[in-house]
């Protein structure tokens, strides 16, 4: 847990600093070389090699890690505030692939773990797990012991892998089921009746299921101030999702229309972090906004963002935007 805390110390100062990309990679080096004994002398960190692709294109992973002459992880470095994005992600993937790696890890604001086993059935590799970077975090903690020069081996990345990914799996099961569930109290009062069979007899069965209604509420589910169902009817074409989570973007008024509102459906509570989710949704179709909130302003973000869901007319400026 030391080596551990100490990472999640040296990428606190981080966050209260400019830094930019090169500070980082030099930061996650030192760990790997002082904390996890992975030494770049012995060429067992690999920095930004060029890997060609075709006649004139190239990737350039951030740090490879090798042992015994064999790439084992490739890593995708990020500033320590900076959110994985799809077009990260599929940098990454592109990366394990052509280094033909079953294993790749981004660090930005989180650690994400990836793996590539085709024994799953999987198109791309996968993200099993995702780590806040915080002390004391226990997962954290095992990965740093599995990717430890001294210990690291295949049997013990397979371990991590497929535990974290069965979990994963386990995970969007449940939230299927969930769906399934919500709002359908057919299914709901037929599984409640299939479940008592074996203790009561059939007539008992009849008469529960003519009078009797199941009802399933989410846990902790907190009071919704606004018609959730109207709205998502009405808006129906401004709904989206986000790293799990649905947002909707609507006219807060017909004087205001020109400055929706972004809010998660899930709770009706407006984000804090409205510009940075419009930003990095926006970047999977190609748009570049600027992270400075001083640039470019929340509402402008977020209609932007409204703009391109409904494929309304964008402005000059908007289009600047486009890589």
């Amino acid at each position: 847990m030391e080596k551990w805390n100490k990472f999640c110390d040296e990428i606190d100062k981080l966050k209260t600093s400019k830094t930019n990309e090169n500070v980082v990679q030099q930061l996650i080096e030192n760990v790997l070389s002082e904390l996890l004994n992975w030494s770049k002398l012995n060429g067992e960190i690999v920095s930004r090699m060029e890997i060609p692709i075709g006649a004139n294109n190239r990737l350039i992973p951030d740090v490879i890690l090798k042992k015994d002459n064999k790439n084992i992880i490739v890593i995708e470095l990020k500033k320590v505030t900076k959110q994985n994005t799809v077009r990260i992600t599929q940098q990454l993937k592109s990366y394990m692939r052509q280094l033909k790696l079953k294993y790749g890890i981004f660090i930005g604001n989180k650690i994400e773990f990836f793996y590539d086993d085709d024994a799953y059935n999987e198109i791309d590799p996968v993200k099993v797990v995702s780590i806040d970077i915080e002390k004391g975090n226990m997962v954290g903690v095992e990965l740093f012991s599995i990717i430890d020069k001294n210990t690291i081996d295949n049997k013990k990345l397979e371990e991590f892998s497929v535990k974290y990914l069965k979990k994963e799996i386990s995970q969007i099961e449940a939230k299927q089921i969930e769906k399934e569930l919500n709002g359908s109290n057919e299914l709901i009062n037929k599984i409640f009746v299939k479940g008592l069979e074996q203790e009561y007899k059939e007539d008992v069965l009849e008469y529960l299921k003519n009078n009797l209604s199941v009802e399933i509420k989410k846990t902790n589910a907190k009071t919704e101030v606004t018609n959730k169902q109207q709205i998502e009817k009405e808006y129906e074409s401004k709904v989206f999702e986000f790293r799990g989570v649905r947002y909707m973007i609507f006219p807060i008024g017909s004087k205001l229309s020109k400055y929706p509102h972004l809010i998660d459906l899930d709770s009706n509570q407006i984000p804090a972090q409205q510009l940075t989710i419009c930003r990095d949704y926006l970047d999977g179709y190609g748009f570049d906004l600027p992270s400075d909130p001083n640039k470019i302003v929340t509402h402008s973000a977020i209609r932007l963002l409204y703009k391109v869901l409904n494929d309304d007319p964008l402005t000059s400026r908007e289009k600047s935007f486009l890589r």
